[in-house]
């Protein structure tokens, strides 16, 4: 599969965003600012994901949940904001429109490093989840992915694509250690040379790493 380009990954004015008023939107805030952090801080990311599920959060098409992330950014604490409990948030909303019938995401994570986004996401052979990240992420990115296309326009920190299986990560930008460790029958793409050498020393066997120019063509793979 040819890998993602987006030559202009984040759309002009994008921090002129002007956040329009959504009864789900502003529902799915008031639950994530009602969210008891000292006890979740202290979770499992298992029991994260369960405290959501119990949770009568409402069900956003793509372009809310991205509006969702943008109140969150604007809104609250750095350190709040790039915390595993907001990248599990938001991977919950993605995974819950996806089972709704919805694909094909965008979130404008801008210069922020969110943990945990795309964490578990699961879709399906003939469906894969896609989602797209215009913007650079946290740790743990994509880690445990099953069935998904996660293209990364900008640069994601370590474990990405950790035990990711059957899933597709393309990371236009740089990345941390141990991307790509313990996936099965998954590939990661790169426009990144270094990104490219970094993720080959570290993926497991079974996998495919391919480094594409400018027009898309894959000009090294290794397997």
């Amino acid at each position: 599969m040819k890998p993602t380009i987006d030559e202009n990954p984040e759309p002009e004015g994008l921090e002129d965003i002007v956040i329009a008023k959504d009864e789900d939107v502003e529902e799915v805030i008031k639950i994530y600012r009602g969210l008891n952090w000292k006890r979740l801080r202290n979770e499992t990311w298992m029991n994260i994901h369960e405290t959501y599920q119990q949770k009568k959060i409402p069900i956003l098409i793509p372009t809310q949940i991205d509006l969702v992330l943008q109140r969150v950014i604007q809104e609250t604490p750095t350190e709040q904001t790039n915390h595993r409990i907001t990248g599990l948030y938001i991977t919950h909303l993605i995974q819950e429109s996806y089972t709704a019938g919805n694909n094909n995401f965008t979130l404008n994570t801008k210069d922020t490093t969110i943990y945990a986004l795309a964490h578990n996401l699961t879709g399906t052979k003939k469906q894969p989840i896609k989602l797209t990240i215009n913007g650079n992420t946290g740790n743990d990115c994509g880690t445990g992915m099953k069935q998904s296309q996660l293209t990364i326009n900008g640069n994601t920190r370590d474990n990405c694509g950790w035990f990711m299986k059957q899933s597709q990560v393309t990371i236009n930008g740089d990345t941390g250690n141990w991307c790509g460790e313990y996936s099965t029958d998954s590939t990661i793409n790169t426009n990144n040379k270094e990104t490219y050498e970094k993720i080959k020393a570290n993926i497991s066997k079974g996998n495919t790493v391919t480094l594409y120019n400018a027009q898309g063509n894959i000009i090294e793979r290794y397997s």
